[in-house]
């Protein structure tokens, strides 16, 4: 649960990310996004942030993920 009591929500993360928000912003207590997406485990939220702040992710995450259809670039 985040801060509010809900639950996080990928699209509205990626929603925000798309207008430009700072990810670099604290909560009131300090805590950065993807700090309280990792305290959450909620780890498609934990992707787009690391994704959004140029952190990347394990190689067999990311081939877990083009399985998936997420992250290809159009052709």
């Amino acid at each position: 649960m985040n801060k509010a009591g809900h639950p996080p929500n990928t699209a509205a993360t990626a929603i925000l990310l798309s207008y430009g928000a700072d990810l670099g912003l604290p909560a009131q207590d300090g805590e950065k996004p993807l700090q309280i997406a990792q305290y959450d485990h909620h780890m498609p939220a934990v992707r787009l942030l690391q994704r959004a702040l140029g952190c990347g992710t394990r190689p067999d995450a990311q081939a877990e993920d083009r399985g998936k259809g997420v992250g290809r670039e159009a052709t």
